[in-house]
C-alpha cells in the first residue's frame, strides 16, 4: 500500500516541482546567480519524467483521440525540423530549440491532465493561489524602490534595471526574471482566484486573494493586463448572472463597490495611477489601438511579404533561437505569436494558428454548456484564458508564455476529465 501510495504521489509531486521552478527560476538567476539554463533544463527533464509515465503507464487511453492527433502532430512537426534543418543549413541546435517550444510542453499538458488525479491536481491549483498572495508583499516593496535595486534587476539586462512605467515607477516583476513573466502568471492566476471558491473554504483567505490579485495588477504596470482583467472581471459577473448563482440585483451594487476600489486605488497609488495614465497616453501616440489588434491576431503586415511555403526554420523566430544564430537575444522574424509561426513553419504554422482557433471555438462551446447545465463559470473563465494565451501569447519562443500558455491548457483539460466523470473521456 505504501509503495502505491508513493508512486501514485509522484506525478503529483514532479508537477508541483515544474509549477515551482517556472516561478522561481527568475529569482534563483537575479538574487542567487544560478543560469536560467540549468533551472530551464531541470524543469524540462521533470517534464520529459511525466511524458515517459504518459506512455509506460499507457494513458493516452484517458484522451485517445487527442492523443493520436498529438502524435501525428509531433511527426509532422519533427520531419519539417529536419528537413528545414538540411536545407536551411540551420544549426540543429536551432531545431532542437525549435522543437522544445512547438512540441515539448504540450505533451508535458496532455500528460499532467493524463496523470494527476483531479483532487491532486485542485491542490496544486490552491498553491498557485497561496504562491499569489505571497507574493505580494514582495511586489509592493519592489515598486517602492528605484530601478537600480538588485530587487529589480533582471539578468537578461546585466543588471541595468527593469523596465519603467514612467518617472522612476519600476513595472514589478516579482520572483520573475522579466515583465511579461509576471503578467502571464497573472493571467493564470485570475480564474483561479474568481473560482477559488471550490477550492478553499475559508471566506478569509478567498477575499485575501482577490485583493491581492488586485494589488498585483496595479503593480504589474502592464496595460494588456489591466486590461485583460477588466474583461475577466466583467465576464465573471456575467457567466455567475447567467448561470443563476448571482442575482441580478447584486449587479446594482457592483459599480459602487467599483467606486469604492477606484477611489481607494487611487489615493494611496497616487503615483502609480499617474504613470499608468503616462504609459497609456504615449502607447496610444505611438501606435493605433486597431492595428495592434490586427497585428496580435493576424501577424505584423509585413509578415505576409516575408512569407515562405517552407518556413525559415521551427526554432529561428525564438529568442534562444536568435542567440545561435546572431548573437543577440529577441524575436528575429517577428514579435506577434501568429507572425513568427508562420515565418518559421510557413503552411504549417498557418496549419496551426488555424488548429488553435478551432480548438479554442470548440473549448469555448463547451465550456458554455457546462456553464448552463453544471452552474459552473470556472470552465468559461478558463476558455477565456487559453484563448487569450494561445492567439497572443509568444508560446512559440518565451520560456514564460510558452509554459503558462500551456499550463493553462493542462486546467482545462483537467477540467474536461472531471466533468466527463469517467476515465475514458474518448477526446
Amino acid at each position: 500500500m505504501k509503495l502505491s501510495l508513493k508512486k501514485s504521489n509522484l506525478d503529483y509531486l514532479l508537477l508541483l516541482g515544474i509549477i515551482s521552478i517556472a516561478i522561481l527560476e527568475g529569482a534563483l538567476a537575479k538574487w542567487f546567480g544560478v543560469p536560467m539554463t540549468v533551472s530551464m533544463v531541470f524543469r524540462d527533464f521533470l517534464g520529459v519524467l511525466l511524458v515517459c509515465r504518459f506512455f509506460y503507464l499507457k494513458k493516452f487511453k484517458v484522451f485517445p483521440i487527442l492523443s493520436a492527433i498529438l502524435l501525428v502532430w509531433s511527426v509532422l512537426i519533427i520531419s519539417v525540423a529536419l528537413l528545414q534543418s538540411m536545407s536551411l543549413s540551420l544549426p540543429i541546435i536551432v531545431s532542437l530549440i525549435g522543437l522544445r517550444f512547438w512540441l515539448l510542453y504540450l505533451w508535458i499538458s496532455l500528460s499532467i491532465a493524463s496523470l494527476v488525479s483531479f483532487d491532486k491536481f485542485s491542490k496544486s491549483l490552491k498553491f498557485l493561489v497561496y504562491f499569489l498572495i505571497i507574493m505580494t508583499p514582495l511586489v509592493y516593496y519592489q515598486s517602492t524602490l528605484p530601478p537600480s535595486h538588485f530587487l529589480n534587476s533582471d539578468p537578461a539586462l546585466e543588471g541595468v534595471g527593469v523596465f519603467i512605467l514612467a518617472g522612476d515607477i519600476v513595472r514589478a516583476t516579482g520572483t520573475f526574471s522579466f515583465t511579461s513573466g509576471f503578467t502571464y502568471f497573472l493571467v493564470v492566476i485570475i480564474p483561479l482566484v474568481y473560482s477559488f471558491k471550490g477550492l478553499c473554504r475559508d471566506k478569509k483567505i478567498r477575499i485575501l486573494s482577490v485583493l491581492c490579485l488586485i494589488l498585483m495588477v496595479v503593480f504589474s504596470g502592464s496595460r494588456s493586463t489591466i486590461i485583460w482583467f477588466s474583461i475577466m472581471t466583467l465576464a465573471w459577473l456575467m457567466a455567475e448572472v447567467f448561470s443563476g448563482r448571482m442575482s441580478a440585483r447584486y449587479l446594482l451594487v457592483i459599480p459602487f463597490i467599483s467606486l469604492v476600489v477606484y477611489f481607494g486605488v487611487t489615493i494611496i497609488f497616487e503615483n502609480n495611477i499617474d504613470a499608468y495614465i503616462s504609459r497609456f497616453e504615449s502607447a496610444s501616440e505611438a501606435e493605433k489601438i486597431s492595428s495592434r489588434i490586427l497585428a496580435i491576431f493576424f501577424g505584423e503586415p509585413y509578415v505576409f511579404n516575408d512569407f515562405k511555403l517552407f518556413g525559415n526554420g521551427i526554432g529561428a523566430g525564438s529568442n534562444a533561437g536568435a542567440i545561435f544564430l546572431s548573437g543577440e537575444r529577441g524575436f528575429s522574424l517577428a514579435e506577434t505569436e501568429p507572425g513568427r509561426v508562420h515565418l518559421e513553419a510557413g503552411l504549417v504554422g498557418i496549419v496551426w494558428t488555424l488548429i488553435k482557433w478551432v480548438s479554442c471555438i470548440l473549448g469555448f462551446i463547451w465550456s458554455f454548456k457546462i456553464l448552463i447545465k453544471k452552474k459552473d463559470s470556472f470552465p468559461f473563465l478558463l476558455s477565456l484564458s487559453v484563448f487569450y494565451s494561445f492567439i497572443s501569447w509568444p508560446m512559440s519562443g518565451q520560456l514564460s508564455a510558452n509554459f503558462f500558455g500551456y499550463f493553462l491548457l493542462t486546467i482545462f483539460l483537467s477540467q474536461y476529465k472531471f466533468y466527463s466523470n469517467k476515465s475514458n473521456v474518448n477526446f
